[in-house]
């Protein structure tokens, strides 16, 4: 299991402690990006995801829930993601779009919601290495779990290519050590003195069950402290997890 905690249910006036309290335990970190016309939510920006990297030296994913993510892949690969996910209906032409985020040294991933067909990624095999299967409706906090998506997986898995999986770059130290580390926080170029680094194919994403952000996280397990008012919950409470079944 690898585990990408959502900064979405973060303290806002404490998010770098939240991060150090968690970063531990977690694999990487999970930012939400809304425009407020794909979902009626506005959350974070380049900038936010820059001062992320600050921070961590874990992997940052970014999931854009936006209606034009073509805008904004340069900006966020800019500002440090390691990983970019996308939606079918963000992008005019997904296969350039997963391509573009690839060829700027990230790992594309694709999100599937919850009225989308899984089966149809299979047209796609290859062009991404990731795989979010969304268990809500997208820009949505709070609400339970569909039943359904855990029977998605294992038909996410078989459309995306087999049951093999992709072990993406953890963090800088690991893309360092693949030839795709972050200058100063900066674009990651590729020296033209050295030789084009290709991606071995065919890609076996990895597949994700996306959930909510918890709202109810007991404060004894996570560390962080009860918030005044809370209902048993947990000032800046660790958002929810991205598994990946190993």
């Amino acid at each position: 299991m690898k585990a990408f905690v959502s900064l979405w249910s973060a303290d806002p006036l404490d998010i770098g402690g939240d991060i150090d309290r968690v970063a531990g335990h977690a694999d990487g970190f999970h930012i939400d990006v809304t425009d407020g016309h794909l979902t009626p939510q506005l959350l974070f920006g380049p900038d936010f995801v820059a001062a992320v990297r600050k921070r961590t030296e874990l992997a940052i994913e970014v999931h854009l829930m936006v209606t034009n993510a073509d805008v904004w892949i340069g900006p966020f690969l800019e500002a440090g993601a390691d990983i970019v996910t996308v939606h079918r209906r963000s992008t005019r032409d997904l296969p350039a779009t997963l391509a573009r985020v690839a060829d700027g040294g990230a790992t594309p991933g694709l999100a599937v919601e919850t009225h989308e067909p899984v089966g149809d990624v299979s047209a796609l095999a290859g062009a991404f290495d990731r795989l979010l299967l969304m268990g809500t409706e997208i820009g949505v906090k709070g609400v339970e779990v569909d039943p359904l998506v855990y029977g998605r997986i294992g038909e996410g898995r078989r459309a995306a290519g087999g049951h093999g999986r992709l072990r993406p770059l953890r963090g800088r130290r690991d893309q360092a050590a693949h030839g795709r580390a972050h200058g100063g926080g900066g674009r990651r170029r590729r020296d033209p003195r050295q030789p084009r680094l290709r991606r071995p194919r065919p890609r076996r994403p990895s597949v994700l069950a996306a959930r909510p952000p918890l709202s109810r996280v007991p404060a004894v397990r996570s560390g962080l402290r009860p918030s005044r008012g809370s209902r048993g919950g947990c000032r800046g409470s660790p958002p929810a997890a991205r598994a990946v079944r190993r």
